[in-house]
């Protein structure tokens, strides 16, 4: 049988034990630009240690149940991506806010474009105002690239299935910009025409699309 955890008895454990446990979580936050109680939960690093990380000067309070590693220069390229996969952990950046990540715009989106699933609970608040596609799971899973940036993880959909996407949600985003995202993908070579027809299949949009690939083509 498993012993329940007693906070009392750890907290009388020699200060030596405890500053082990201390410099597990100075490690953690030094390579980890944005970090939350629940973090340091995960690694076994008991979140009485946030109150001295901030008046040691590691970390400081960015949003409600956020905090910044004060070991970074400055802030990371896409901070507010990262945040936001951070506090939606199934999320996936898309949209515009993909295109713009793909450097696949000229846009600058005001929002941040999410796609999550359809029981997510949108949150009272953020720093950044979202834009919440809802999906299924599955859907949640296809053409999807995690990268780590400042030792967090972000989810966004790849250049084909963000271009898809452009073209299925045109009535949110505009056509216009759908169809230079399409330009600028096949460009720059970000994406392939079979990419792009196999992820249009998958979403039914490929007949919609298929004017203008062949109008593109034949510039």
């Amino acid at each position: 049988m498993q012993k329940k955890f007693n906070r009392n008895l750890f907290l009388k454990k020699s200060d030596g034990i405890r500053s082990s446990f201390y410099q597990k979580a100075i490690e953690y936050v030094s390579n980890h630009y944005f970090i939350s109680p629940n973090d340091l939960k995960c690694k076994n690093i008991f979140r009485q240690y946030i109150e001295k990380l901030q008046s040691d000067g590691y970390i400081e309070k960015y949003y409600t149940g956020m905090y910044v590693s004060k070991f970074f220069e400055e802030e990371p390229a896409f901070a507010s991506f990262i945040y936001t996969c951070k506090r939606i952990p199934k999320g996936v950046i898309c949209l515009l806010s993909a295109l713009e990540y793909h450097n696949l715009t000229t846009q600058i989106p005001y929002q941040i474009w999410v796609c999550t699933n359809y029981n997510f609970v949108e949150p009272k608040s953020s720093p950044f105002p979202l834009s919440i596609i809802k999906t299924s799971e599955e859907a949640l899973k296809i053409g999807v690239i995690e990268k780590k940036i400042a030792g967090n993880i972000i989810r966004v959909f790849n250049p084909s299935k963000t271009i898809v996407d452009c073209f299925k949600f045109r009535n949110k985003i505009g056509i216009n910009i759908a169809i230079e995202a399409l330009k600028d993908g096949l460009a720059k070579k970000k994406c392939s025409l079979d990419e792009v027809n196999k992820y249009a299949k998958l979403s039914r949009v490929d007949k919609i699309m298929e004017p203008y690939i062949e109008m593109i083509i034949n510039e």
